[in-house]
């Protein structure tokens, strides 16, 4: 890692990210809205998710891309952006790109737990106590995959998570 604006392997990993779920990513004009309204920015101002995207478009893949991690998911950005770039979908482009390029140095372990719980269950959580019961009260359907949506799941992991790492998660 540590490309510099310019580079070929700065730009395969631009390309990367586009064909991988960012197809927007060069709509970005830097405005900065994904930024301002970004709910983890307001409590680590470490994670800027408009500095992140700079560098994914002019190629930089220095170790500040680890920063995608810290992207809550909770799509604030994605409604807002005015170019529709997605950001949210840029960083989970962005983690899949660190976890097909450097497996096992780049996917904190939290996040492996959470892969290994989908793995084995259909789900990034274990099901609390009563969970079955309230849920029937709130006439919500069954919290379960079936064995067949279980294994495409599984497969879909296999696709995303190439090599050794899918093998651990799929097996484990």
């Amino acid at each position: 890692m540590g490309s510099k604006e310019g580079s070929t392997r700065g730009k395969d990993m631009r390309d990367e990210l586009i064909r991988n779920g960012a197809p927007n990513l060069t709509r970005c004009i830097q405005c900065g809205t994904c930024t301002a309204s970004c709910t983890v920015f307001g409590l680590d101002r470490s994670f800027n998710p408009r500095r992140l995207i700079q560098m994914f478009l002019v190629g930089d893949n220095s170790v500040e891309i680890q920063k995608a991690w810290l992207c809550s998911t909770c799509g604030v950005c994605t409604e807002r952006c005015p170019k529709e770039v997605w950001p949210m979908d840029v960083m989970l482009s962005a983690r899949g790109f660190l976890i097909r390029s450097f497996p096992s140095k780049n996917v904190p372990k939290d996040r492996l737990r959470s892969l290994a719980s989908i793995s084995r269950s259909g789900f990034a959580f274990s099901k609390r106590s009563g969970l079955r019961a309230r849920r029937s009260t709130l006439k919500l359907p069954e919290f379960e995959l079936d064995k067949a949506e279980l294994e495409q799941v599984r497969r879909l992991l296999m696709l995303s998570f190439e090599g050794k790492i899918a093998r651990q998660l799929v097996e484990g």
